[in-house]
């Protein structure tokens, strides 16, 4: 990583020189005429000038550099062997940020997406858009992930073994749940993990819950985290989706779709606005 980050430094050292010589768009001409590798990120630069960039941010940037040197000792050397000192290097990195946020504000531009452009795509595609089967599920958990100890698998084991014993003579599963589940997040509330999709389920959990009627408890269930004893409280069948449920969906893909295109000709803007001077 140390190295890594020399290499960053010393770039940065050239940018620095660049951005100083390259402030306004005449200089820029000049600049480009005698370092043309650079002038595409030497004109970024002069465009996000104005970019309001807070020393919290530029701390916090410094602050993530610094920490990959184990001394300040080792820190000092590596700034001055790139000839640096560390105001130019927060000088460079505010640059950076400013180069960033300009970048960041001009995708949200180009990638912005309308409501019509929604009703378009969901006019489109709305056989696609179907949301999926759901389960709500309970459960009781004990971890036991792979690298458990196999004398404290055989513990657990034992353990949900009996509990779901216990439940068979009549117990009640949300106290036994408050007792002894493993799961800090679902305990409280009875192990309730709310609705979910296949999509975000292990094949090995889901398996399980698909064989269960609703109230039904399952037998001990083991999966890569651990033992289980689940319940499925509710099912929801699969069903066509409304426009307003899919909007964030469609936002996305139109989002990403805009994203593709207009990274590609920000650069080309970004390399014609460069106007290399020739001799």
């Amino acid at each position: 990583m140390k190295w890594l980050l020399a290499v960053v430094l010393a770039v940065a050292a050239g940018i620095l020189c660049g951005s100083i010589i390259a402030r306004s768009a005449l200089c820029y001409k000049f600049v480009a005429h005698y370092q043309p590798q650079r002038s595409a990120d030497i004109w970024l630069g002069y465009r996000a000038r104005n970019e309001t960039v807070s020393q919290l941010s530029v701390s916090r940037e410094l602050a993530l550099l610094r920490a990959q040197f184990a001394d300040e000792e080792k820190w000092r050397a590596a700034l001055r062997a790139n000839h640096l000192c560390a105001w130019q290097l927060g000088r460079v990195v505010k640059d950076h940020l400013r180069s960033r946020a300009w970048l960041d504000r001009q995708l949200t531009l180009a990638t912005s997406v309308r409501d019509d452009e929604c009703r378009v795509y969901f006019a489109q595609h709305q056989a696609d858009l179907v949301q999926p089967i759901r389960y709500r599920v309970a459960h009781l958990f004990l971890a036991a992930p792979p690298e458990t100890p196999e004398e404290v698998v055989t513990t657990k084991r034992r353990t949900i073994d009996d509990l779901a014993r216990r439940l068979k003579q009549g117990e009640q599963f949300p106290d036994l749940v408050a007792q002894f589940s493993e799961d800090e997040a679902t305990k409280k509330r009875g192990g309730d993990l709310g609705y979910f999709s296949d999509a975000r389920m292990p094949a090995d959990f889901l398996a399980a819950v698909r064989t269960l009627q609703i109230g039904q408890l399952s037998e001990v269930v083991q999966t890569k985290l651990g033992f289980h004893i689940l319940q499925l409280t509710d099912m929801k069948p699969e069903r066509p989706m409304s426009l307003e449920e899919a909007r964030p969906e469609i936002a996305t893909e139109l989002q990403n779709a805009k994203r593709r295109e207009a990274v590609p000709k920000l650069i080309v803007d970004l390399a014609r606005d460069a106007e290399f001077v020739r001799k």
